[in-house]
């Protein structure tokens, strides 16, 4: 889903607000956690529902199906409106072992094999461009930014560098991790089988730690590795905030693009005010602030 967001022009710093507020068509049977304005790194890495929600509200049901159909995960029967905004939260079904083989795009430039045998090897075909697949492998290859959710010391936290995500499905009955690198991708799911709920356990805490485990016995003491940064990208220093260009009093990151989607305006949202640095939240932003007190 964030891969096609960037195929369309969108960037590691692109918002995609996790909160009610933001006008959609989606409207859950219970609360969901929001956790304010984010970027593109965190909403992904973090796994915010509401702002996958609202990225696939933007780059339109229809599309996100036929890519993930052209991924492999199939039989995706019926059309867009069968699976509604849920899809963006895995109201689809799918094999576990087609989805680990859709990872691939993120190390391999984009290139997706179907899942087979060993002795039946099939032909690679693009889903996305080596730039973009390096990005979303990038995002969920950052510890920090799945550490504003998750914290430290996670299972998949390994000693080498990896692409991680994690999934749990509504009523817990299913959790779900993909780990990949270059050398192997290890995907794993926990639950129960009946569909009866594990009782509240997060996927970074029951199918992490046996596809953490898979893949250090495939690894078998060697360091595995993931793609360099392809040429073309550029790193430039944004608001940690709104993702906009600094102004004088943002926060920063330093974030990477691809040349024509860098930021042309600079963060407007921080100001000096009393002496203190105060945050003027944008309008689709104002009734989130002041539900949870951050008027500024």
């Amino acid at each position: 889903l964030y891969a096609l967001a960037l195929a369309q022009g969108d960037s590691p710093a692109s918002l995609a607000h996790d909160v009610a507020d933001v006008p959609s068509d989606y409207h859950p049977d219970h609360p969901m956690r929001e956790h304010g304005p984010a970027r593109f790194r965190e909403a992904l890495a973090g796994s915010y529902n509401l702002s996958a929600i609202h990225v696939l509200e933007k780059v339109g049901i229809h599309h996100f199906l036929e890519t993930l159909r052209s991924a492999g995960l199939s039989p995706l029967s019926g059309n867009a409106s069968d699976y509604g905004l849920g899809l963006a939260l895995g109201s689809a079904q799918v094999r576990l072992l087609d989805l680990a083989a859709a990872y691939a795009f993120l190390v391999t430039g984009g290139l997706v094999t179907g899942a087979h045998g060993l002795d039946v090897p099939q032909a690679p075909h693009r889903v996305f461009e080596p730039t973009v697949s390096w990005l979303v492998m990038d995002m969920l290859a950052d510890p920090g930014a799945r550490r504003q959710v998750f914290g430290a010391e996670l299972p998949v936290d390994l000693p080498f560098p990896v692409a991680a995500k994690t999934g749990t499905s509504g009523g817990f009955a299913d959790t779900l991790t993909v780990i990949a690198t270059r050398e192997y991708i290890t995907a794993a799911w926990a639950g129960s089988p009946d569909g009866s709920g594990t009782k509240g356990s997060l996927a970074m805490w029951s199918a992490a730690p046996l596809a953490r485990a898979a893949l250090l016995a495939a690894a078998d003491g060697r360091a595995l590795t993931l793609p360099a940064m392809p040429e073309g990208l550029v790193k430039r220093d944004v608001c940690r905030l709104s993702g906009k260009l600094p102004g004088p009093h943002c926060p920063t990151k330093l974030e990477i693009f691809e040349p024509h989607t860098v930021p042309a305006d600079t963060c407007d949202w921080h100001t000096i005010r009393g002496g203190k640095v105060r945050i003027n939240y944008p309008d689709d932003l104002s009734a989130w602030a002041k539900r949870v007190g951050k008027e500024s």
